[in-house]
């Protein structure tokens, strides 16, 4: 099956680059502000989610890479998109339930995705452990805020994995991926 970009992502992705899906924030940090549980901001061209409410400091923002960042009151987790390997096959859409038997959960680099001449490569290293045992057969990317799949498919021609059978604490890595645009 080819990929299953959700809704907002074919609505989208004509007019804007893929990895500019995997963003969706409250935009740049702001000094002196009041920010809620789950609200996600960028800042030193990183992604961070709220997790403690409270009002930012006066100057400079989150940074870091850490999972409780203090800023003021509020407390941030770094958030990057990320890439969930599972054993189960590939869902109907990004809006079905995820596959069964997660294997992986990978941290993707800031810069996950380029485009050139409409095709979207895989950019930076992608790659994490195992979790769990079994066999890869598809995948999920979510969002900054971890909870909007962005796309989905399988791990045989859609995301090509260096090794896909897993074991816990295996090295994942990703040798290939790329998307191309209608019209491209």
């Amino acid at each position: 099956m080819a990929f299953q970009f959700s809704t907002r992502c074919r609505a989208a992705c004509g007019q804007q680059r893929i990895d500019d899906m995997l963003y969706v924030t409250n935009g740049a940090w702001t000094a002196s502000t009041a920010y809620t549980v789950g609200e996600t901001v960028t800042n030193g061209g990183n992604s961070y989610r709220v997790t403690t409410a409270g009002t930012s400091a006066a100057s400079g923002g989150p940074t870091g890479t850490t999972t409780s960042i203090t800023d003021g009151t509020v407390t941030w987790t770094y958030a990057p998109p990320t890439l969930v390997l599972y054993s189960g096959a590939e869902s109907a859409n990004c809006a079905a339930s995820s596959p069964a038997g997660v294997l992986a959960t990978i941290q993707l680099p800031m810069v996950p995705l380029t485009t050139t001449n409409g095709v979207t490569s895989l950019s930076g290293v992608w790659s994490g452990s195992g979790s769990a045992v079994g066999n890869a057969a598809s995948f999920r990317i979510f969002d900054a805020t971890g909870t909007f799949c962005v796309e989905q498919g399988n791990t045989t021609t859609d995301l090509v994995l260096v090794n896909t059978s897993i074991a816990v604490g295996q090295p994942v890595s990703v040798s290939s991926y790329q998307i191309t645009e209608g019209g491209a």
